[in-house]
């Protein structure tokens, strides 16, 4: 008979154990919070639904802890592994290439460039190519080892009760006996179809893209032979107008993706998946090229969404999403995963501060109106790059098969156009610039600072309240010890001396005092004749910088403010801990609010001919392998 089992109670609760609720249970963890994660299955995925993770994702790694540790895992393409893209009409075809990207630059080469460029442009991590089955192992591994993580997989969630002054969540596990967890908050980390999302009542808006995809994950020591003997070491070869083909490992492991309208509109069940992967090789115009293939890991049809929740919050305020559970990005620009890693660490800081007692109730509201913005940001500009590789895509088919004699003029003209448009590009301002200048938890500048105009291919660094604080490694230690390594668990109070500003001695001691009145936990940092990294910081005597290297204040360079007054301390402290909220930003020019890019999201979503519904995601003919049940 089944029985009902009552868990002792868990400040947060984590529903699902993908790789944005494992490292959210790790963050908590290194912000010394305890939290319990419950995950339907007992097994890590076999999708191959992640290929890269982003240099910010790895700065969050850093962060953690574990980026190191990941680059060293079996199958992790190590430090000179290229990110060569190449653009290919057929492998059948006598000159198959017409083009090729490095959107990135290997480890190791980027890691030369970092001793030669120390001015706050790059970053303390770079890209690394990974894909999820593996990622996803590495993070399992490293929460089953956390002694601040209660995990339990093979236990499924069902539904939950909120009140104001937390949640009672049912699960079930393999053998049908129920589970009652209580907490303090449940964070929804359960993917796409988050049955959290749907029982808080939290609604969608956006919808799925007007062409289907199908993908297969296979192994091909062949294939691997042929890379490095005839065609070169790469990351992505694409057959346009078809599909394209990830090498995912540099071991023999590889994935296709066949794109296009076809696949909504036949009977993807009769896919046969080795004449799937000859027809990608072989190109829009070529024949299938056949190739010896070892397994087939895992196949599927998929159809890319856009959306985004209409809040990442329940009403009450208990019960949070992160992930894809509150978005679903295309795979144009890698904004998925990268997406969620970024906003867990967010979310973790935030919600040790309010089990922790220094949090305010607007903390999560911050976290909100913050990952909305961003998620929005991104959004369009997946859709920027779904539009103009659709367009590509077009250009591609209608030139027909000229496009195979290298001597085509039309040949040449797509070749240099791609090299432009290539949707792996790397693109700074999106990845390591995102901005929180809209936040009501920043205390912003009040002497007329401008911060940088913000490029989508550009990284600006600046101190600014609202941007990542910049990476300089230290000038005794180039290549070890970045200045995010200096940011703690708590806030941390970066102090540049020799002072410019006779009250910065003075308001330091303050900081101090007043956190330990208030449990706060803060963490100073002296640097001293850092003359390169103060100014790259704008040369200002202290700034406050949030866990998620993230600045929330810093002292103006010609202040009449009462830097030593304890009230003004007070004031910096409640607004940077969601114990009151800023006053709303005035509008920037250069700055939508989210209401714009709500509209412009719109717009996007109708140029690339993507349905828009609101609670649901419309009608599929299909549902992926690795996809739960849509609305």
């Amino acid at each position: 008979m089944a029985q009902r089992k009552e868990h002792p109670r868990t400040p947060i609760l984590i529903v699902g154990g993908g790789p944005v609720g494992s490292l959210l249970a790790l963050s908590l963890s290194h912000f010394h919070q305890a939290s319990t994660l419950v995950e339907a299955s007992t097994t890590t995925t076999r999708w191959p639904k992640m290929e890269q993770i982003n240099g910010r994702t790895m700065e969050v790694l850093r962060i953690l802890g574990l980026a190191d540790k990941l680059r060293s895992v079996d199958g992790v393409p190590k430090a000179d592994a290229p990110w060569t893209v190449l653009h290919h009409t057929g492998l059948g075809d006598p000159v198959p290439e017409f083009a090729r990207v490095d959107p990135h630059l290997s480890l190791k080469e980027e890691k030369k460039l970092d001793q030669q460029h120390n001015d706050g442009t790059r970053t303390s991590e770079h890209h690394q190519r990974c894909v999820l089955d593996i990622f996803e192992s590495f993070l399992k591994t490293e929460v089953l080892r956390n002694e601040n993580v209660t995990s339990h997989y093979g236990m499924k969630y069902l539904s939950h009760i909120e009140n104001e002054n937390g949640v009672s969540t049912i699960c079930i596990d393999k053998e049908g006996n129920e589970h009652e967890f209580t907490s303090n908050y449940l964070v929804g980390c359960d993917g796409a179809g988050s049955r959290v999302r749907r029982n808080t009542g939290i609604k969608l808006k956006g919808g799925p893209i007007n062409i289907g995809a199908y993908l297969v994950h296979f192994r091909s020591e062949e294939l691997l032979e042929l890379e490095k003997k005839t065609y070169g070491r790469f990351w992505h070869l694409n057959t346009h107008g078809i599909g394209c083909l990830v090498d995912q490992d540099e071991s023999g492991t590889f994935t296709i993706h066949n794109f296009g309208p076809h696949v909504l509109q036949e009977d993807v069940t009769k896919y046969d998946p080795e004449e799937l992967i000859y027809r990608i090789l072989g190109g829009a115009f070529g024949k299938p090229f056949k190739i010896k293939i070892d397994e087939i890991l895992v196949h599927s049809a998929y159809r890319p969404n856009f959306a985004v929740v209409k809040s990442f919050i329940s009403e009450k305020g208990r019960v949070v999403l992160a992930g894809d559970s509150a978005h679903r990005q295309p795979p144009h620009g890698a904004l998925g995963f990268n997406s969620g890693a970024h906003e867990q660490l967010d979310l973790a800081w935030k919600l040790s501060a309010l089990v922790q007692g220094y949090g305010g109730l607007h903390l999560l509201d911050a976290y909100a109106l913050e990952r909305k913005y961003i998620v929005l940001q991104n959004l369009i500009h997946a859709t920027e790059l779904a539009r103009t590789f659709t367009d590509y895509t077009v250009q591609y088919l209608t030139t027909g098969p000229q496009i195979l004699d290298p001597a085509n003029a039309e040949r040449q003209r797509l070749a240099d156009l791609v090299r432009g448009i290539s949707i792996e590009r790397a693109a700074d301002g999106v990845e390591f610039d995102r901005r929180l200048t809209h936040s009501r938890a920043i205390v912003r500048d009040i002497d007329g600072s401008q911060s940088p105009l913000w490029d989508v291919d550009k990284y600006q660094p600046s101190s600014a309240p609202g941007s990542r604080v910049p990476h300089l490694w230290l000038k005794t230690k180039i290549g070890e010890t970045s200045t995010i390594d200096l940011i703690s668990h708590g806030l941390t109070l970066v102090c540049f001396e020799p002072f410019y500003q006779s009250t910065s001695e003075q308001a330091k001691a303050v900081f101090l005092s007043v956190a330990a009145k208030r449990n706060i936990p803060l963490h100073v940092v002296v640097l001293k004749d850092e003359s390169r990294v103060r100014s790259v910081w704008e040369d200002r005597d202290l700034v406050l910088v949030r866990p998620d290297a993230y600045s929330l204040w810093r002292s103006q360079n010609q202040s009449q403010q009462p830097i030593t007054s304890e009230d003004y301390i007070q004031e910096i402290f409640d607004v940077a801990l969601g114990v009151k909220e800023a006053e709303k930003r005035k509008t920037i020019p250069t700055e939508p609010t989210e209401e714009d890019l709500m509209v412009e999201f719109a717009e996007k979503m109708k140029v690339v001919g993507a349905e828009d519904t609101e609670g649901g995601m419309g009608e599929v003919k299909f549902v992926a392998g690795f996809q739960v049940e849509v609305e």
